[in-house]
């Protein structure tokens, strides 16, 4: 049951990426934060195709809403480190429901206690 980056997003819809979503199929179900539909979707250049294949994989997964004892972590990540907001919300998300969470950017999140990573793409 676990809450995936951003990052494993956008991979997970890359044609050369089928291990990637092999992965994502045996490890059901699979849940994201809310500010990841934001991340993902708030690409500039995004095109209408992965517009659709974005909207395709997001009613295939749960997403967690911000709630108060989400930012209330976040706030606290952030003052202990210097996290990316959305890093930093993300990483609250998953200790807040106790999930392990999936990244291919694992440095991201390195040392913060509790939070348990797993990448998937990984030699």
């Amino acid at each position: 049951m676990p809450l995936l980056d951003s990052n494993v997003v956008i991979y997970a819809i890359e044609p050369a990426r089928q291990p990637l979503r092999d992965w994502l199929r045996a490890n059901q179900p699979l849940h994201i934060a809310s500010v990841t539909r934001i991340e993902v979707l708030g690409f500039n250049r995004i095109t209408q195709e992965n517009i659709a294949a974005f909207a395709g994989f997001f009613a295939t997964v749960e997403t967690f809403p911000l709630t108060d004892e989400i930012v209330a972590e976040a706030i606290r990540l952030r003052q202990l480190r210097r996290l990316k907001l959305g890093d930093a919300i993300i990483a609250a998300t998953a200790l807040t429901h106790r999930l392990p969470l999936v990244t291919h950017n694992t440095d991201d999140f390195a040392g913060i206690q509790g939070l348990r990573l797993i990448d998937p793409l990984a030699p």
